[in-house]
Formats: C-alpha cells, sequence, structure tokens
C-alpha cells in the first residue's frame, strides 16, 4: 500500500510539473515607446496620474522614490525604452496619454509646489495611439 502512494504522488507530481504554472492575470507589454533626448542636459519624464483632458500636474511630488527617480531619468544624449501594455490601455481608455518633461536641475532644486504653480515643465506631450503612429512611437525632446 505504501509503494502505491509513493507511485501515486510521483505520477501526479509528474502531471502537475507538465501542466505549468496557471496563466497569468497579469497584462503583458504589448507595445513600446521610445523617449530619446537630443540635448545636453538630463532630464527626467513623468507620466500624469490624471486623464486627458485635465493637465494639471500631479499635486504629490513624483518620483520620490529612489528608484523610480532612476527609472525615469533620461541622460543627455540618450534614449530609453518604455515597454509596456500601451495598446492594451487604449483600448481601454482611447484618451491620450499625457507625458511630462522636467529639468533635472529645476527638479531636483525646486520645491515641487512651486514647480506645479508655475507649471515649470520643458514639455507635455499629449499622446494618443494616432499620434504615437505617427511618431513610429518615438518621442523625441530636442
Amino acid at each position: 500500500m505504501t509503494q502505491s502512494k509513493l507511485l501515486f504522488g510521483i505520477v501526479l507530481l509528474s502531471v502537475l510539473s507538465l501542466m505549468g504554472c496557471p496563466p497569468s492575470r497579469e497584462i503583458k507589454p504589448d507595445s513600446t515607446i521610445i523617449l530619446v533626448n537630443k540635448t545636453n542636459k538630463d532630464i527626467l519624464f513623468d507620466f500624469s496620474p490624471y486623464p486627458y483632458p485635465d493637465t494639471t500636474i500631479s499635486e504629490s511630488k513624483p518620483l520620490s522614490d529612489i528608484q523610480q527617480y532612476n527609472l525615469s531619468l533620461l541622460y543627455a544624449n540618450s534614449s530609453k525604452d518604455l515597454n509596456a501594455p500601451w495598446l492594451a490601455s487604449f483600448e481601454m481608455d482611447p484618451r491620450p496619454i499625457m507625458l511630462f518633461f522636467f529639468s533635472r536641475d529645476t527638479f531636483d532644486q525646486v520645491p515641487w509646489e512651486k514647480i506645479r504653480s508655475e507649471y515649470n515643465i520643458l514639455k507635455r506631450y499629449d499622446l494618443s495611439k494616432s499620434t504615437l503612429d505617427s511618431l513610429n512611437w518615438t518621442i523625441e525632446y530636442k
């Protein structure tokens, strides 16, 4: 009887390992936005937490976490690929995504409330799917 239980356990484990993991509920990246900094200064980027057409800057300072700050840093004369479920996002909500570029120096030295109240940004892009298609999914800051 013990051998049959052991054999059953081995067969069960084998079958379960062949089945693999259950499908993930996470939405996988389906497209890539390429950000290009064509200047000789470091910049930071952030996507608006508000739905378009609300173009206000976030009340709370974004990128306050050092890891998030580093991920959003775009060094001078460099580029960064942002792989995400962008297409799925546009299917759920077709409104443009707002992308803000900030001067790294300003972001690091000026209080966030002042940046926000004076709308101290380098550039804002309103990115619809058709806009991204026309730009070949590449956003250049010059």
